[in-house]
């Protein structure tokens, strides 16, 4: 994937509708998720988790 803009759904709708996705490298820079799409405790809950060691 060299460059994705997922901004205008016109352009890849077939994309809007993944819902896990699993990035891997260092090429992406920036990811940006609408704020309704994040689960704040749940993501809070996962931090803590890997803070504690597993």
């Amino acid at each position: 994937m060299v460059t994705q803009d997922l901004f205008f759904g016109d352009r890849s709708d077939a994309q809007l509708s993944v819902r896990n996705c699993f990035i891997r490298g260092s090429v992406v820079r920036y990811v940006q998720l609408p704020p309704e799409g994040v689960d704040v405790d749940l993501l809070h809950d996962a931090t803590r988790r890997e803070a504690r060691g597993g």
